[in-house]
């Protein structure tokens, strides 16, 4: 799980997103600050994960809910933007 000191901006959850039930049975595609994500309920340690698609890299999320699942979220995608841009590198996967 990745933890950040400072606050990431949260984006507005609209209300088609999934319900706790919906993301522990079969798993949703969520938004956050503009990139979706896959994500599912992990019974081996009985939390939801996320993890973001058509980026350049890795960068997944872990929480015991859905709201803190939005929180672990965006804290994890800021993260990630932040060391791309230290090292340079592009956040988007490219078109092949």
């Amino acid at each position: 799980m990745f933890r950040q000191t400072s606050k990431a901006k949260l984006p507005a959850q609209p209300s088609s997103d999934p319900s706790p039930s919906m993301l522990r049975n079969h798993g949703a595609i969520i938004g956050i600050d503009g990139h979706k994500a896959t994500t599912a309920f992990d019974p081996e340690i009985g939390m939801l994960r996320g993890e973001f698609l058509g980026l350049a890299g890795g960068a997944d999320f872990y929480a015991q809910d859905v709201e803190q699942l939005y929180v672990e979220g965006a804290k994890s995608l800021a993260i990630f933007h932040e060391i791309c841009r230290e090292k340079g590198l592009e956040t988007a996967m490219q078109a092949s």
